[in-house]
């Protein structure tokens, strides 16, 4: 075992206890190293890959940069909770060396949480017919484990939605953008804006933030959860499914985004389309064998 330790350098505690376990862990496997969370993410990535777990203290924040940092490379992730709410954490701070205990005793498993990706293409052609696009150029690719979000950060956009899967349909939306949320996402900034919590995988919430949605026909294999959201039932899992997301129209003076977990993002201009999809990555829970079994991807 490698470990890395990373904690958060703005709480005191979580700093001294994460010392507390490295000294704790240096007779018990083959490397420990301690980080504060700016230096981990600075990390070359050829270091990153060599550790087998990464321990965290802090809260969901930190939990979401390290998640991000470590998906391309399968590490599981023990989350010790430092926060106010902790919904990404599984150890609270009282109970960290018992558990540790049964961590190093093989009781707890790998639970992949499953993960989105945001492409931006720019001077696209959207087939009407088949709902495809054509042409332009790729300007970004973002991933996310929480939410992708597409809007404006001060201003109304409008938006127009095509979920492209068995059976396709089309919405739009005018007001500050849209939420696309995973299961592990949803009792955050979808939650708040109104969106509904999920319980599987195989479902995806889209949530207008500040907006509502507008629909001609029906919208197969969905449920309307209230004005401004709706549940896709079927089909995130699916080979070929994605949802295109197209600017079609901004005010001047506030450029769109698409950010991911609130964190990472790219302006958007009027006309670009954005493809959400399920990103080949995935990120790697270390949780007790009872939560383990809630979280397979149902």
């Amino acid at each position: 075992m490698r470990i890395g330790i990373v904690y958060d350098s703005h709480k005191k505690e979580a700093r001294k206890l994460a010392l507390e376990v490295d000294n704790c862990l240096r007779e018990k496997v083959e490397e420990v190293s301690v980080y504060a969370e700016e230096v981990f993410l600075e990390l070359d990535n050829s270091i990153v890959r060599t550790f087998t777990e990464v321990i965290t203290f802090g809260g969901d924040g930190l939990v979401l940069h390290i998640a991000n940092k470590v998906a391309p490379f399968g590490i599981g992730m023990l989350r010790v909770n430092f926060g106010e709410v902790g919904f990404l954490t599984n150890v609270e701070s009282n109970e960290v060396f018992p558990e540790l205990n049964n961590f190093l005793e093989g009781k707890y498993k790998e639970v992949e949480r499953v993960r989105m990706q945001g492409t931006v293409k720019r001077g696209v052609v959207i087939d009407e017919i088949k709902k495809e696009v054509t042409g332009g150029k790729v300007k970004s690719r973002l991933d996310s484990l929480n939410e992708l979000y597409t809007g404006g950060i001060t201003s109304t956009v409008f938006l127009r939605l095509i979920v492209v899967g068995k059976e396709s349909f089309e919405v739009t939306t005018k007001g500050d953008g849209a939420i696309f949320s995973s299961r592990t996402g949803s009792t955050g900034y979808n939650l708040n804006a109104g969106g509904p919590v999920l319980h599987t995988d195989l479902v995806f919430a889209v949530t207008a933030s500040n907006g509502l949605f507008s629909y001609k026909a029906p919208m197969p294999n969905s449920k309307l959860v209230n004005e401004n959201s709706f549940v896709l039932e079927t089909g995130f899992l699916e080979t070929g499914f994605k949802i295109l997301v197209q600017v079609t129209r901004q005010w001047k003076k506030n450029m769109p985004y698409l950010i991911a977990d609130a964190d990472s993002k790219f302006k958007l201009l009027e006309g670009d389309v954005v493809l959400i999809e399920r990103s080949p990555q995935s990120t790697i829970f270390l949780e007790r064998e009872r939560e383990a079994e809630k979280w397979k991807i149902l």
